[in-house]
């Protein structure tokens, strides 16, 4: 009688769209992180390094990248861009259009948005922030000697993990929050499916500083 083949274990593979090096770090340290972990569905993560170039180059290669071999794509931004550098604005209504047009599709294309930038999405990892420049709090705080040396480390996912330091602070910090763009997605971790059910974008929130970067958790079934 022949034997019975295992059950194949299904995975999830989420790409994450990184515009920046401190990004990059950050989700390889990520990935290192959940390898560790009992999860009821395995985690890969795959992150797709933009190397610069602004929204431009991110809108560019989400229409050039097919998206068949993953269940979510989620893009990391940075908001200063978009008041910060001509054009850029117009560029980003663009990307929120994109993910919006991603609702109706199987693979969901989700914006995590850091107002001003991710330094600001790590600070939030410290209770201790009081939101004040968040190049200054971790030049004093995390042993930083400048930002070039804090996009360069690559251990950056230790360093916001160290002591009290955690990514669960930031659910915690932005519960209420009015944020610049704020997703709801609905996760099934039996059958390993996400949607996206709604995308809000609010440019008069542009002064709150904030993150929506726990949506990348909850896309991966950690929060």
């Amino acid at each position: 009688m022949p034997k019975k083949r295992a059950k194949r274990q299904l995975i999830r593979e989420v790409l994450v769209y990184c515009e920046g090096k401190t990004e990059k770090h950050y989700i390889d340290g990520l990935r290192q992180w959940a390898r560790t972990l009992d999860l009821s569905a395995r985690v890969k993560i795959k992150p797709v390094d933009i190397k610069g170039g602004g929204y431009g180059a991110i809108l560019n290669m989400l229409k050039k990248e097919p998206d068949s071999n993953c269940v979510a794509r989620v893009v990391l931004l940075d908001f200063d861009r978009y008041r910060g550098v001509q054009g850029e604005d117009a560029i980003f209504n663009q990307l929120v259009a994109y993910s919006k047009a991603s609702m109706r599709k199987a693979v969901p294309c989700i914006l995590v948005v850091s107002n001003a930038s991710f330094e600001h999405a790590l600070c939030f990892h410290d209770t201790n922030y009081n939101e004040s420049s968040a190049v200054s709090f971790l030049l004093a705080n995390w042993g930083y000697r400048n930002l070039d040396d804090c996009k360069a480390d690559d251990r950056i996912w230790e360093k916001a993990h160290a002591g009290d330091r955690d990514h669960v602070h930031i659910a915690e910090r932005m519960r209420d929050r009015k944020l610049v763009l704020t997703n709801e997605i609905e996760v099934s971790r039996s059958k390993i499916d996400i949607k996206l059910k709604d995308v809000r974008f609010d440019v008069d929130c542009e002064h709150i500083l904030g993150t929506n970067l726990g949506d990348l958790f909850k896309v991966l079934c950690l929060s």
